[in-house]
């Protein structure tokens, strides 16, 4: 395993994550939720592209890593994103919104795990 291509694989992860996850709080803070997402081009664009940056990611995390952490659905996320960003804008917005607000937490904290993983590994 390349462990620093993975690590920064996960990172760009981590960070998408950060990114959609602030993007949603300030529609719910603005009280529309995924009326927002449904109306404002801006807040699709940018989970579209967070959804890539994960999709892409996870197609290439070692399995060793994904078979550790099976409370995420790995494959099946890395399809659904990966269809949504190359779906456009308006194709399955509920799903999508539904998708990114559902699955983000889970996939945060798996990957963090994942993280202290690879540092333990590491340093053996």
């Amino acid at each position: 395993m390349n462990v620093a291509g993975t690590r920064s694989r996960l990172e760009a992860v981590l960070e998408a994550i950060a990114n959609s996850e602030n993007a949603i709080v300030e529609a719910f803070v603005a009280g529309k939720g995924s009326g927002l997402f449904r109306s404002e081009a801006a807040l699709r664009h940018l989970l579209t592209v967070n959804a890539t940056i994960i999709a892409e990611a996870l197609r290439d995390l070692p399995e060793q890593l994904t078979a550790a952490h099976p409370e995420v659905p790995w494959a099946k996320l890395a399809q659904q994103m990966g269809d949504r960003s190359g779906a456009g804008a308006s194709a399955g917005e509920d799903e999508s919104w539904a998708l990114t607000t559902r699955e983000l937490a889970p996939m945060r904290l798996a990957v963090k795990a994942m993280l202290t993983d690879l540092d333990r590994a590491e340093r053996l």
